[in-house]
């Protein structure tokens, strides 16, 4: 559902960017029909936030994929790229052969334009995501205003933006955008704890999850991990993410329920934890009958095989015959000869059909006579 709806929002702003490419630049700052396209784009972009919600919570819960969740980022990425490509076509004035022209377009693009500001900058709310996504939305448009621009970016930023909390953990004025950009995620994000990311991320195991849910979880850690180690320095987190990524592909092989197709995962030189999922998948589908075993394993972890191959059953409280053939019980050395007796009808099978009431936390051995 959460691809679907990104998918609509996504397709929904690449016709409005198609309308006004095709209308020309000179129609699109005098007609009403472009300006009701724009408002129109901004409603469908709003509709990122509420998306970007709802998916944020299924991560949390491991619902979505490793694939999915690839998917789910580019989809995201490209939603902003294109909702910027459309906010550009409606700052830009007429882009002529003329050098006048050339210039009227660049004022445009370097003085602050309210209308455009309200339209990329959402109010925080105090989610987190929204907090990354102003930070990220105040990048992008400062890039494009001059000193007097940005100045009345941050004004715009520290009186409209910003929730009552927030306020009060940042200062009233700031001299540059990266001030306060770095006072934002400071004070505004957050910090996750390194130590405690990366001891989540060494403890993580299978269990019975699926290969895509558990590939998910170490997919989030290690970018979690990778970002509080960073702590908001580019530089240090494009040196972390490789490493950390490394860390995380060992850490799912040896969290592999099946052992089998752990050794298989660790032979292999996959480039990146995607891959290495991917890889893991695949390899489960070519061999079901792996997967089948581990879990009858652990479904009867309290039978198991003796040097002898004697089925040995232990700590089972009620365990009967299930048909007329006679055999020897050894519990304490002593051999007993027992036939068929009544058993529960949710009692499973134990060795080949064949069953034995025994005590409870006694091992026995049967012996067909």
């Amino acid at each position: 559902m959460s691809i679907s709806e990104l998918q609509s929002i996504y397709n929904k702003l690449k016709d409005i960017k198609d309308y006004l490419v095709k209308v020309g630049p000179a129609r699109r700052q005098k007609s009403d029909t472009v300006q009701n396209k724009i408002i129109e784009a901004q409603v469908v972009y709003s509709r990122l936030e509420f998306t970007s919600s709802d998916i944020r919570k299924k991560i949390e819960n491991s619902e979505i994929s490793a694939d999915s969740l690839l998917t789910v980022n580019k989809l995201i990425n490209d939603i902003h790229t294109l909702y910027n490509k459309i906010l550009n076509l409606v700052i830009c004035k007429d882009d002529s052969d003329s050098k006048e022209s050339n210039k009227l377009s660049k004022m445009a693009s370097d003085n602050f334009d309210l209308k455009s500001a309200i339209a990329l900058l959402p109010v925080m709310t105090g989610q987190e995501h929204v907090t990354l996504q102003i930070i990220d939305s105040i990048q992008l448009y400062s890039s494009m205003l001059n000193e007097n621009g940005k100045k009345q970016l941050i004004e715009f930023v520290l009186k409209t933006r910003l929730t009552s909390s927030a306020k009060l953990r940042l200062k009233s004025s700031y001299s540059s955008v990266d001030v306060l950009i770095a006072d934002m995620r400071k004070y505004l994000v957050p910090k996750k704890s390194s130590v405690a990311i990366q001891s989540q991320m060494f403890n993580t195991k299978q269990g019975h999850r699926s290969i895509e849910k558990y590939g998910a979880e170490l997919e989030r850690l290690f970018v979690d991990l990778t970002i509080a180690q960073a702590d908001g320095n580019d530089e240090m987190y494009q040196v972390l993410l490789p490493l950390n990524e490394k860390i995380a592909i060992k850490r799912f092989a040896d969290g592999l329920s099946n052992s089998r197709l752990s050794t298989i995962i660790a032979s292999r030189s996959c480039n990146s934890l995607s891959e290495t999922i991917r890889t893991a998948i695949d390899e489960q589908l070519l061999r079901p009958d792996d997967e089948q075993s581990v879990m009858r394993m652990k479904q009867n972890n309290y039978k198991k095989y003796n040097n002898n191959n004697f089925l040995e059953i232990i700590s089972d409280p009620i365990i009967g015959i299930s048909n007329r053939n006679t055999y020897k019980v050894a519990i304490s050395r002593e051999f007993i000869t027992i036939t068929e007796r009544h058993v529960a009808p949710n009692i499973a099978d134990v060795a080949l059909g064949d069953r034995a009431v025994i005590a409870v936390h006694t091992i026995a051995i049967l012996i067909k006579v």
